[in-house]
């Protein structure tokens, strides 16, 4: 998410999106396998491949709908995200009937391929479809890569991310990298709700900024 708050500053939504999704792939998979034996997979796989079928016809409609208008919207987006974790959400789980786990899919899938951003939302579902941490983490952490691989693959053959996007999403790569070590660093020396804070602050002025600017 840190990347979709800062690329769109210099590069187009569009671009954002395919080097924030390539970036984070490598580092998904790490996470995924060292929780790989809680994870159950067929809660996984049946998310995942929802979501793989509604953001290719969501990545392809975006194409068509103009850049402004999607900056526009990416940065309400943003706004009402900030303000629903900073005022509304207290990290309370709830009990997901079939049809809202559904949408929740179906809206990450969505936001995910105009945006870049709808991990808040798969992360209410699978916080609410995990038993414990390390498999909450170990499932959040496959679906991102499976979807991410073939999200990645849709924008390839789309013309999204072209050879020129290398070397940023190289840099992505290390970012994520970096960023693992330091969180490790000072994870135990901040309060969880201080670091949301921060960060969903963050992302509400990013939001301001997109929407007005």
């Amino acid at each position: 998410m840190i990347m979709m708050i800062i690329f769109p500053f210099f590069l187009p939504i569009t671009d954002s999106i395919g080097i924030a999704n390539s970036s984070t792939i490598v580092g998904n998979l790490h996470v995924f396998f060292q929780h790989r034996k809680d994870v159950i997979y067929k809660k996984v796989l049946i998310p995942s491949l929802i979501s793989i079928i509604v953001n290719a016809f969501a990545t392809l409609q975006s194409i068509k709908t103009n850049q402004q208008t999607v900056k526009k919207a990416f940065g309400m987006f943003l706004i009402i995200l900030s303000l629903y974790y900073l005022i509304f959400n207290k990290g309370k789980k709830w009990n997901l009937s079939l049809p809202v786990k559904l949408i929740i899919i179906v809206a990450y899938a969505i936001f995910t391929a105009f945006f870049g951003i709808g991990g808040p939302l798969i992360a209410i579902y699978f916080m609410n479809t995990t038993k414990s941490r390390s498999e909450y983490l170990g499932s959040i952490q496959l679906f991102f890569s499976i979807t991410g691989i073939f999200n990645t693959i849709v924008r390839i053959s789309s013309g999204l991310i072209k050879i020129e996007h290398l070397p940023l999403i190289i840099i992505g790569m290390l970012g994520v990298f970096i960023s693992g070590i330091v969180s490790k660093s000072f994870i135990d020396r901040i309060e969880v709700r201080q670091a949301e804070l921060l960060t969903y602050l963050l992302v509400g002025f990013t939001g301001v900024y997109n929407l007005f600017f």
